[in-house]
Formats: C-alpha cells, sequence, structure tokens
C-alpha cells in the first residue's frame, strides 16, 4: 500500500478485498470441516482434528455462512468399467482414440491416453474390438466394437 492509497476511496477498495479474502476463508473453512465429518484424518491444521477442536473451529463459527448439508462425493468408476460403457456407445462404423476418451470424461477425470491406448490394443487382442482403418499420425488408427448381437428374446 502506497501513500498515494491512504484515501477514502483507496481504504474502501482495500476493505472491499479483505472483505472478499475473509469470505473465502470461511467458505474454505466450511469445506474443511464437511471433510473431517466425512471421516477425513487430515485437516490442514498441524495437530490434526484435536487442534481444530482446541481452536474452537466449527461450522456455526463462521457467521453469514449458510448451514448446509455435506454434498456426497461419488465414487470413481474403475477405468475398466468406464472405458467397457464408452465402447458401448461408440458408432458401429468406428471411432477413433479421442472419441473413447471423451466418453470415459467424469466429474472425477479423464483417463489417460496411454491407459486408453493400452486397454483397446487389449481388446483387439482379445477380439473385441477390430481395426476398421490403419492410420499413422496423430489421430490414428478408426476402430470399431465387436459386441454380441442383441437378442430379440431377452429375459
Amino acid at each position: 500500500m502506497n501513500l498515494s492509497d491512504v484515501s477514502v476511496d483507496g481504504l474502501t477498495q482495500l476493505e472491499a478485498r479483505l472483505a472478499a479474502d475473509l469470505e473465502m476463508v470461511k467458505r474454505v473453512k466450511a469445506l474443511v470441516l464437511e471433510y473431517q465429518k466425512l471421516g477425513a484424518r487430515s485437516t490442514g491444521i498441524p495437530g490434526g482434528s484435536a487442534a481444530a477442536t482446541a481452536l474452537g473451529i466449527s461450522a456455526t463459527s463462521a457467521p453469514g455462512t449458510p448451514p448446509h448439508s455435506p454434498t456426497p462425493i461419488p465414487q470413481l468408476k474403475p477405468a475398466e468399467e468406464r472405458l467397457t460403457e464408452a465402447l458401448a456407445t461408440m458408432p458401429p462404423a468406428g471411432f477413433i482414440l479421442d472419441d473413447l476418451s471423451t466418453a470415459t470424461y467424469s466429474p472425477n477425470g479423464w483417463l489417460s491416453k496411454d491407459e486408453i491406448k493400452s486397454w483397446v490394443k487389449g481388446m483387439v487382442r482379445k477380439g473385441k474390438i477390430r481395426v476398421v482403418e490403419v492410420r499413422a499420425g496423430r489421430i490414428g488408427s478408426i476402430y470399431a466394437a465387436v459386441l454380441p448381437e442383441a437378442s430379440g428374446t431377452e429375459g
């Protein structure tokens, strides 16, 4: 803060920035406490949850923060399952690895290109995916799933 900032307008702007920072700290603290309640061991405070309790940190200690129930965190499906589900959504005419990568996206993250490529190569060896067109270059080959035909008499 410079001497030129020491004015009513400058101090008002500083106060607004500090209030915004304080509000963000309160939100982060409330999130940390939610995860503590879900059973997380680390609180980010040396000494763990005992130190947090001794410091008197609680969700209700942040005035202006509305009480809310913690949102459950969805479990991430295994890569094999995500890839198999994505394969079923691919067009029968063929797909490239980027299409499969896009189809496996979940809010918890992407699968790596190497993991997808390795899985596709393994499925080609097993005969569950066929290579439609071999192409060199960045986009790569075109693949198609060899899925069993759906029977009309499903039980």
